[in-house]
C-alpha cells in the first residue's frame, strides 16, 4: 500500500530516535563491561572484539533472516528490548555482552529494512535514519563513564520506543517492494550477477576505507593527531559526522551521486593532508567524508532491492572491518590522505558500474 509522505517522515523520524538511544545505551553497558576490567588490557580488547563482531559483524546474517522472516518491526522491537536488558546481566559479562551487542544488531538491521525499503532508491532517508546514531554513540560514551546505575534508566525508555514503534508498526508489518521502484529486465543474467557483484565489493571496500580513515582519527594512541586530546576538537568531530551524514543524502539525491561523491570525497582527501598544518581542517574534511555514508549504504540496497536487511549488513560489516584493521597500524596526516583519494577511486568505479547496467537503475520518482 502507498504510503503518505507525513507517514513516512514520521516512522524515519521515530527510528532515527530510537537509533539514538539504542547506540547511547548499547555504549554505556559496554563501558560498564570494559571498566570492570581496568586493570587487564587483554580482556579489554577481547570485549571489544567481541562486541564488535557481535554487535556489527552478525548484522549480515541477521539481516538476511530479516529479509526471510519479513518482520522488521518486531526484529526492530527485539532489538530495543534486548537492548533494555542488557544493563541488569552485567553481573555475568558474557551474558550481558550478548544482549547488548545483539539487541544492537537487530535494531539496526530492523531499522534498515524499513527505512531503505521507505527511501525509493534515494539516499535521504537511510540518511536521516543512520545520522542520530553518532549522537547517541557520543551520549553512551559520556555517560559511560558513570556507574551503570546511570544507565539504567535507558530501559524505560527503551521499553516506550518499543510500544511506539509497536504503535506505528502495523503499516509495516510486511514490506513488499511496492514501496522500491525498481526495473529489471535483463536477458544477461549472468553479466548482470558480475556487474551486480563487482559493483557490491568495490562499494564495500569503500565503507571499510572510511571506517578505517575515521578510526585512524579518533584512535587515542594517535598522538601525531591529537584529536583525543583537545576537547573541543572530540565533540566538534562527532557534530560534522552527524551533520555530514544527515544532509549528505538529500545534496546527493539532488545533484547525482557519482560526482558529487567523488568530488566531496576528493576535497576531503585534500583536507587530511592539510590537517597535518592546521588540524581544524579535519573538521571539514569529516563532515565532507561522512556525506558519503547514506550514498553507499542506499546503493548497495538498489542492488540487492529484495534484501535490505543483508544489504544494511554489508555495510555494518564493511564498517567493522575497518575498524579492526585500524588496530594495526598507527597512520600520519598524508597516509590517511591517500586513503582518502583511494576512496575516492573505489566508490567512482564502483558507483559507474551501478550506473553502466540501465537494467539494475531505479527510477527516483518524487515522494
Amino acid at each position: 500500500m502507498p504510503f503518505s509522505r507525513n507517514q513516512i517522515w514520521t516512522t524515519v523520524f521515530i527510528y532515527g530516535v530510537s537509533h539514538m538511544f539504542v547506540d547511547a545505551a548499547s555504549l554505556v553497558c559496554y563501558s560498564a563491561l570494559i571498566r570492570d576490567y581496568s586493570h587487564d588490557l587483554g580482556i579489554q580488547i577481547t570485549i571489544f572484539l567481541l562486541y564488535g563482531l557481535i554487535a556489527f559483524a552478525t548484522q549480515s546474517p541477521l539481516g538476511l533472516l530479516a529479509d526471510c522472516l519479513n518482520r522488521p518491526v518486531l526484529i526492530s522491537i527485539a532489538g530495543c528490548l534486548s537492548v533494555a536488558i542488557a544493563p541488569f546481566c552485567v553481573a555475568i559479562p558474557a551474558v550481558a555482552l550478548l544482549f547488548v551487542g545483539a539487541g544492537n544488531s537487530l535494531f539496526h538491521v530492523g531499522g534498515g529494512v524499513i527505512t531503505l525499503s521507505l527511501a525509493k532508491g534515494r539516499a535521504a532517508i537511510p540518511g536521516f535514519y543512520v545520522a542520530p546514531g553518532t549522537i547517541g554513540v557520543v551520549i553512551g560514551v559520556l555517560l559511560g563513564a558513570e556507574p551503570i546505575e546511570t544507565g539504567l534508566f535507558f530501559a524505560p525508555l527503551l521499553l516506550m520506543l518499543s510500544l511506539i514503534i509497536l504503535a506505528t508498526g502495523p503499516p509495516f508489518w510486511r514490506i513488499t517492494n511496492t514501496t522500491r521502484v525498481f526495473c529489471s529486465n535483463s536477458k544477461k543474467p549472468k553479466t548482470v550477477s558480475l556487474l551486480i557483484l563487482t559493483a557490491i565489493v568495490l562499494l564495500f571496500l569503500t565503507i571499510m576505507t572510511r571506517s578505517l580513515v575515521s578510526a585512524f582519527l579518533t584512535s587515542p594512541d594517535n598522538d601525531k593527531m591529537m584529536i583525543t586530546k583537545n576537547m573541543l576538537l572530540s565533540y566538534t568531530i562527532p557534530a560534522a559526522v552527524f551533520a555530514g551524514k544527515l544532509v549528505g543524502g538529500f545534496l546527493a539525491d539532488r545533484l547525482g551521486w557519482r560526482y558529487f561523491v567523488s568530488v566531496v570525497l576528493c576535497l576531503s582527501a585534500i583536507l587530511f593532508y592539510i590537517s597535518k598544518i592546521s588540524i581544524w581542517s579535519i573538521i571539514p574534511a569529516i563532515f565532507l567524508f561522512s556525506m558519503t555514508m547514506p550514498v553507499t549504504l542506499t546503493a548497495i540496497s538498489n542492488l540487492l532491492p529484495k534484501f535490505p536487511g543483508f544489504a544494511f549488513g554489508i555495510t555494518a560489516l564493511g564498517y567493522i572491518a575497518g575498524v579492526f584493521l585500524a588496530m594495526t597500524c598507527s597512520p600520519v596526516a598524508e597516509t590517511i590522505a591517500i586513503l582518502g583519494f583511494l576512496t575516492v577511486v573505489l566508490f567512482f568505479t564502483g558507483i559507474s558500474i551501478y550506473y553502466a547496467n540501465e537494467d539494475l537503475r531505479f527510477r527516483l520518482s518524487k515522494w
